[in-house]
């Protein structure tokens, strides 16, 4: 009985391990996710805090707005159902290619550049894209 305890234990643990290698997972295809999920639910905090701070400078309080305005849109279209991206990083920049899928069967196709700012990936403005 110990020994199946002791297996199980151990299993669980391993799952645990890949799920959590999953969920805190900080490369710049899951900060794209981050940010339109934090849109979806309305939390322009979250949001915010994926951007870059020239990002956040350039737009101010004028992003607010945007995003109350982009959850309205998401929910019209039945929300989130699926996120398909694509990254390429070059030292401490990188670029995703996104394809958001919605309730209604709509998609949204971007791309999305980013910069590690103090050890993290924040979301950018690109001029040249």
């Amino acid at each position: 009985m110990i020994k199946r305890s002791a297996v199980f234990v151990a299993f669980y643990c391993a799952i645990m391990a890949i799920a959590g290698c999953s969920l805190f997972n900080t490369g710049p295809s899951s900060v794209v996710k981050k940010f339109f999920y934090s849109v979806e639910a309305g939390k322009t905090e979250d949001a915010i805090n994926l951007l870059s701070t020239e990002t956040k400078q350039m737009f101010g309080g004028k992003f607010n707005a945007y995003i109350a305005q982009q959850t309205v849109d998401i929910k019209k279209k039945g929300g989130i159902a699926s996120i398909e991206t694509q990254e390429s990083i070059t030292g401490d920049t990188a670029r995703v290619t996104y394809t958001v899928t919605y309730g209604d069967g709509s998609t949204e196709e971007g791309k999305n550049d980013l910069i590690k700012q103090d050890g993290k990936w924040k979301m950018t403005v690109s001029m040249n894209k």
